[in-house]
C-alpha cells in the first residue's frame, strides 16, 4: 500500500489596512514580501488567498463595496466585482 503525507512548513499572511494596501506576510521570518495597491477607495476590511492558486492571488473586500482579485507576482488588480452587499 501506499500512503502520502504533506507537511507546509511555508505559509503566508495577508492583512488590508486603511491606507488601501494589501500586505503581504512572511510570519516565520517576520518581514514584509508585498505591499500591494489594491485601488480600493474605502477601507479594507477583508482579505483572503485564493484556494489553489499557489498563494500567489489574493481576494481584498472594502468599504467601496467591491471585491478585488490581485496576483501579487505581478502586482496586478486582475479582476473588479462592484456592488458587493
Amino acid at each position: 500500500p501506499s500512503s502520502y503525507s504533506s507537511l507546509s512548513i511555508y505559509s503566508l499572511l495577508a492583512s488590508g489596512s486603511d491606507d488601501l494596501t494589501a500586505i503581504v506576510w512572511d510570519p516565520l521570518a517576520k518581514k514584509q514580501l508585498a505591499s500591494l495597491p489594491t485601488g480600493h477607495t474605502g477601507n479594507i476590511f477583508s482579505v483572503k488567498f485564493v484556494p489553489f492558486s499557489g498563494d500567489n492571488q489574493l481576494l481584498t473586500g472594502a468599504e467601496d463595496k467591491e471585491v478585488r482579485l490581485h496576483d501579487i507576482t505581478s502586482m496586478e488588480t486582475t479582476r473588479v466585482s462592484y456592488s458587493c452587499t
